[in-house]
């Protein structure tokens, strides 16, 4: 038998299945949809087919994380690829350098509405591929292929892969998701005002 812990939109439990078991018939089983989220077996994205392999051809002897989260379009993500973990952020390059330049406090969470207190924030650096913690995420100047900002960190390729990432940067990707969600409408005034600053210039 194997332990799984299974993650999903409705939290966390930990079940025993047999090695020879599918990752479909666990999902269907514990009636979670895997149509519509992603699905990653210690941190690692499934590729098409794999969802008909069995655990045991996975390699999974022991235990294992087994996640399908649906990701809302405001959220970040964390793939890990051979030894990097990528986070992607919801919130385009250009539009944080933007907001840095003209909106800083859309960058910021603080700990109260008083704003006393700052409790995360948001950066851009081009020296080095960027950092995630408690206190802040700091990106790299390079995107993904649609223009997203990333992080990219190292991580030990081992069977709490997934546990690492949630222990290390957890609470990071929680407050970042936070201020996701809030940015759109930042961002949104900060085009008008553009539009607005720029139709009071005339180029004769």
């Amino acid at each position: 038998m194997i332990q799984i812990t299974l993650i999903s939109n409705n939290g966390r439990k930990q079940i025993n299945v047999s090695e020879d078991s599918t990752i479909r018939e666990v999902l269907d089983q514990q009636h979670i949809n895997y149509s519509v989220g992603v699905t990653q077996i210690d941190g690692c994205s499934l590729r098409p087919g794999d969802l008909d392999k069995t655990f045991a051809e996975h390699g999974i002897e022991d235990a294992c994380y087994l996640s399908v989260v649906v990701k809302a379009d405001n959220a970040a993500t964390v793939t890990v690829l051979g030894e990097a973990a990528v986070v992607t952020s919801a919130l385009k390059l250009d539009d944080i350098k933007l907001a840095k330049k003209y909106r800083p406090e859309a960058l910021k969470l603080y700990k109260d509405e008083k704003k006393n207190e700052e409790l995360f924030a948001i950066d851009v650096t081009t020296r080095s591929s960027g950092s995630i913690n408690a206190n802040g995420a700091t990106f790299s100047d390079a995107t993904n292929q649609d223009g997203f900002a990333t992080i990219t960190m190292t991580v030990d390729r081992g069977d709490d892969v997934a546990a690492h990432l949630m222990d290390a940067i957890g609470t990071g990707l929680l407050r970042l998701n936070k201020l996701e969600e809030g940015f759109g409408a930042a961002i949104e005034s900060i085009h008008e005002d553009e539009a607005k600053i720029k139709s009071f210039i005339t180029v004769q």
